[in-house]
């Protein structure tokens, strides 16, 4: 979850981030490709690689 986070937004995750990740994976509402397509679709996401997917016509 670590890296995935730190790939997408440039950061390391809070504790808080990775406890509510970590609770929806534990529970099932979560899978692994449905937290990258979350972060991924996040706006904090957006703004930090929003215009290199729109130039690369991802958008």
């Amino acid at each position: 979850m670590q890296t995935l986070h730190q790939n997408t937004f440039n950061r390391a995750a809070s504790l808080e981030e990775l406890g509510h990740y970590q609770q929806q994976l534990d529970l099932g509402t979560l899978d692994r490709n449905g937290l990258a397509v979350e972060l991924a679709a996040s706006s904090e996401a957006i703004a930090t690689v929003g215009t290199v997917m729109q130039f690369e016509g991802w958008l």
